[in-house]
């Protein structure tokens, strides 16, 4: 029996088979028709990837029947919750989302593993499906709350702010503070699913909330220094004990004058430890594609980040290999 009752639905009303040869705008007609997203439709029948991205006149085949990564088999069945109308984009509760993941013959971990964008994050999805009694969000994010911007909305503005002061001095970026608040706050109010993942838990709610947006404002200065050849950064030197530093982290690694090149990879290193800590090689992969960065002038640099850690007794080479943080309070 067929698990994917859209694609089944679909196949039956359109005389679809696995195997079969259709065109780019037949896909977009079947689209318009049942208000389906192209992109959503094409990997619902199994079609190239690409396919959207060609001419209406140009074919592709339907491949039903072939085998799905992990990851595509929760994207597929994200799609069938987004467009059936017995579920939609809403929380749901834990018994609901073993029922789900019994239904598509996926196990809970790696639906909880793949659940949002493609991003790694079993743990916390896992953590929330425990902890909220209304269980987790599945679907398009809402915007944040008027309650919940109303309460805490001048705390959230004053924090970002303090943010783009920061990364304005760190980088001398062409990305004006003004652009960087904008840019984190208009983040932020986008982030309902945060907030009704983490309603149990406001402290943490918060903590995600300004930590996805230094993300984003990250990019943004990544963005706007691209613009400048790579070469030019590399003799750059910022001011960094002149800074306030806010956690742990930053007050042990910050006060050392590092290049601006370096300090960008320091900050996406730890805006993607999860990755890195789970497949280190394509988590500081990413980074360099991130930074458009050859592979071997990104690795000289961590390289020299390293030996650099090391001289200023931040962390010391034990005899198996291992590295030691030396100062404890990390």
């Amino acid at each position: 029996m067929e698990r994917f009752e859209l694609r089944s639905k679909i196949q039956k009303k359109y005389e679809l088979e696995n195997g079969q040869r259709i065109t780019i705008k037949r896909l977009i007609e079947i689209s318009e028709n049942e208000k389906i997203d192209l992109k959503d439709l094409i990997l619902i029948l199994g079609c190239y990837k690409n396919a959207k991205y060609k001419t209406p006149e140009s074919w592709t085949t339907i491949r039903t029947n072939q085998e799905y990564t992990k990851r595509e088999l929760v994207n597929l069945i994200k799609i069938e919750l987004k467009y059936l109308q017995k579920y939609g984009s809403r929380m749901y509760k834990k018994q609901e989302v073993y029922n789900i993941c019994e239904k598509y013959g996926i196990e809970i971990d790696d639906f909880l593993t793949y659940i949002y964008n493609f991003k790694i994050c079993y743990y916390e999805n896992s953590y929330i499906l425990s902890m909220n009694k209304e269980g987790i969000w599945i679907g398009e994010s809402p915007a944040l709350s008027k309650d919940f911007i109303d309460e805490n909305y001048t705390d959230l503005y004053k924090k970002i702010t303090k943010t783009a002061n920061k990364m304005q001095v760190l980088y001398g970026s062409r990305v004006s503070k003004e652009e960087m608040i904008d840019v984190g706050m208009d983040y932020i109010l986008k982030q309902g699913r945060i907030e009704k993942n983490l309603a149990f838990d406001k402290e943490r709610l918060i903590g995600k909330l300004l930590f996805k947006a230094r993300y984003q404002m990250l990019g943004a200065v990544i963005k706007s220094l691209k613009e400048t050849s790579i070469s030019a950064l590399m003799d750059f030197v910022g001011m960094y004990n002149e800074m306030e530093y806010v956690d742990k982290i930053d007050s042990w690694i910050y006060p050392i004058k590092w290049k601006k090149v370096e300090m960008l990879i320091i900050d996406n290193i730890q805006l993607n430890i999860n990755a890195i800590m789970k497949n280190r090689e394509y988590g500081l992969r990413n980074i360099t594609k991130k930074l458009d960065m050859q592979k071997d002038r990104f690795y000289q640099i961590i390289e020299s980040i390293g030996e650099q850690l090391i001289q200023q007794n931040k962390v010391r080479i034990c005899k198996d290999g291992r590295v030691v943080i030396i100062n404890e309070q990390i």
